[in-house]
């Protein structure tokens, strides 16, 4: 085994907390994490608690580890840490387990104080057998009949065990060394005489010789407890585990959900079929997710949920189907609605609008991904993952992981809806901003809901009637959970200072008092009035690196001095072009923003200069948009080509807008495949 890493925190934990590590590639991995409890009488002794012993329980990426006995109560299963056991002592849990690349999370559940002392994470080689000899523990501290080791093998099948072990015997009569070895619940038993029945190894009988058990378990794929308790002081010489480590463990299983689907060479619909048609129902295996490819359309031309597709075998061939033909076991919508409300009620928000807002965004379909590239179950965007990440100490990778996917959801939420919090019409306006983008919904006054996007509207009243309508099912009687995350970092007076030096090194001039949090994002020095004197047409933004508000605007800094705004928007700059597009003399500017909010609005705007100032002459607001300046007839004008939807997931749109004279008139529309 390679050790990856290694730490001793010795902490006393008195919260929950995670502890965040990333694994280089897929592959089997062996977790090791040893930590101490003590009983209610020990810290009744101290003060520390009232008849309260310590517990501590791990979840791995939110795998829990219950009792076998299917009692409830995470911290009395085999793999937890329980205080009245233990005594004070340490205890060594061991994870073996299919990860994949990434970030992996151990979650840990406290109750009282326990003691983390150390954790280490080790890669096991495909074409070894595991062999573990544990450095720390060994030989535990002087205790009796206590929990010693325990191993959970997650998901995963063992053939053989084989455990060496040394009891010893003491003289004057004290007790001897003991070892129980229990496997799923079933107790190994001691055949020799005079020997302890329930303890494999028993100082009595062995007197420090070492003895071996070894057994063929055949135990199938499953979550399997192998528990070790031990009386004195027992050495453990090795534990050797084979679980058949040359099968693909990572195979995962699928359903074909289509009437029916085919099994191709490459990621798209154009490639060569290998098998000719797979039928609604059958199984197939899944050795890779999420594979980028090309994104199909439905008979009437309209694309699908996504561009990515699973890299699967199916009678004996290996090949890509279409990610929304497949329905990954433990991927359905009902399992998936259930990690939402548990990771709601844990983050403390409001489990039946969570799922309402993942249920409209995604229609609870894992691998959706947007024009624009919003993706997962909640459809965020790279930006909204880096504010997560930021704002909150985490480093979500995979917005297409779903326990990522909603976790980070929930998260950003969180962050949306602390701009809203005690104003008028709070659920309206978070929703709007969270659709829209927080840079075109003000926190105070009114909200009119009528002066929306269609496509915003469309998401308010249908994540409300989604709402209402789990809250009822749930009998909720209306209540909302409400608990606001800290956390926000306050970038402004760094933008300040970078400001002020890109102005003093870079330009002739300072921004007025009131953009002085604005940087500058572009320049032109262009004559707009023809006068023979340039003046400057500057686009600047508020909005810091890798986050999701804040206000871009395009300026126009006359010859004396004045600033004249041109055009604002909430978000950044994705292009803009200057100059007589329609050789009337007159000057135009043509400026695209975006993209805002999870539906991805972006914004053009057209303004030509009129002799005293700049007219809007064009204005477009739609989701997953796109525009440029084509000289479509070859007549010395540029025309604006225009892609759009109106809805989420709806029809994909082209506009062509032409000159007629010093106005722009819509030439036609059509369907864009």
């Amino acid at each position: 085994m390679n050790l990856l890493k290694k730490e001793k925190p010795n902490l006393i934990i008195k919260n929950n907390f995670n502890y965040n590590f990333e694994i280089p590639e897929d592959g089997i991995y062996f977790i090791e994490i040893i930590a101490s409890a003590k009983s209610w009488w020990q810290n009744l002794k101290s003060l520390k608690s009232f008849f309260n012993d310590d517990d501590l329980a791990v979840k791995i990426d939110d795998i829990e580890f219950p009792k076998l006995n299917g009692k409830k109560g995470l911290f009395d299963g085999e793999a937890a840490w329980n205080g009245n056991n233990l005594k004070g002592l340490s205890k060594t849990s061991i994870f073996i387990i299919n990860l994949r690349k990434g970030n992996h999370t151990l979650n840990f559940l406290v109750d009282q104080n326990p003691i983390l002392e150390c954790i280490s994470i080790f890669k096991i080689n495909e074409d070894e057998e595991i062999n573990y000899i544990p450095e720390k523990n060994n030989p535990p501290q002087n205790g009796n009949r206590r929990q010693w080791m325990a191993i959970s093998v997650i998901n995963l099948p063992i053939k053989n065990l084989n455990i060496k072990a040394i009891a010893k015997k003491y003289s004057n009569n004290e007790d001897d060394d003991d070892i129980k070895l229990i496997i799923n619940g079933n107790i190994q038993k001691n055949e020799a005489e005079k020997s302890h029945k329930n303890w494999f190894w028993c100082g009595r009988v062995s007197d420090g010789q070492e003895k071996e058990f070894n057994k063929e378990l055949n135990l199938a794929v499953g979550l399997h407890y192998i528990e070790l308790w031990a009386d004195r002081m027992p050495e453990m010489k090795s534990i050797m585990l084979n679980i058949d480590l040359e099968k693909p463990y990572f195979k995962e299983k699928a359903t074909v959900v289509w009437e029916q689907s085919v099994l191709r060479e490459e990621p798209n619909q154009k490639s060569r079929v290998l098998i000719e048609e797979i039928n609604k129902g059958v199984q197939v295996n899944v050795t890779e997710k999420a594979i980028l490819g090309e994104r199909p359309a439905n008979e009437k031309g309209i694309f699908l949920l996504s561009d990515r597709w699973h890299k699967v075998e199916f009678q004996g061939k290996t090949g890509y189907i279409y990610c929304e033909a497949l329905e990954i076991a433990g991927e359905n919508k009902e399992d998936i609605k259930k990690l939402i409300l548990n990771k709601a009620k844990e983050l403390n928000e409001d489990e039946c609008l969570m799922s309402a807002i993942a249920k409209r965004e995604s229609k609870l379909f894992p691998y959706a991904v947007s024009g624009v590239g919003a993706q997962g179950l909640f459809q965020l965007r790279e930006i909204a993952i880096s504010d997560v990440n930021e704002k909150f100490g985490k480093n979500f990778n995979n917005r297409l992981d779903i326990r990522q996917s909603i976790e980070s959801g929930i998260i950003y939420w969180q962050i949306v809806k602390k701009k809203y919090q005690n104003k008028e019409n709070f659920l309206e306006k978070t929703l709007a901003a969270w659709n829209w983008g927080m840079g075109n919904v003000k926190a105070d006054g009114f909200l009119n809901l009528n002066n929306l996007p269609k496509e915003t509207q469309q998401f308010i009243k249908e994540v409300v009637e989604m709402n209402n309508e789990c809250k009822i099912g749930n009998d909720n009687n209306g209540k909302i959970l409400v608990s606001w995350l800290i956390g926000i970092i306050i970038f402004a007076v760094i933008l300040f200072f970078a400001a002020y030096f890109l102005f003093f090194e870079k330009k002739e001039f300072l921004l007025p008092e009131k953009y002085k949090n604005y940087s500058i994002v572009k320049e032109d020095d262009i004559d707009i009035d023809k006068d023979g004197k340039n003046e400057k047409i500057i686009t600047i933004s508020n909005i810091p690196i890798k986050h999701t508000s804040g206000d871009t605007k395009t300026v126009m800094i006359k010859k004396d001095g004045a600033f004249w705004e041109i055009s604002e928007y909430g978000s950044d700059l994705l292009w803009q072009k200057t100059g007589d597009f329609n050789n009337n003399g007159k000057t135009d500017i043509a400026t695209f923003y975006g993209y805002g909010g999870s539906a991805g609005f972006g914004k053009l705007y057209l303004h030509e200069w009129s002799g005293k100032g700049f007219d809007l002459l064009l204005s477009k607001e739609d989701m997953e948009n796109t525009a440029e300046l084509k000289d479509l007839d070859n007549d010395g004008n540029e025309e604006i080509v225009y892609n759009f939807r109106q809805i989420k997931w709806g029809e994909k749109k082209r506009e062509i807008f032409k000159w007629n004279g010093d106005k722009m008139e819509l030439l036609g529309n059509e369907i864009f495949k």
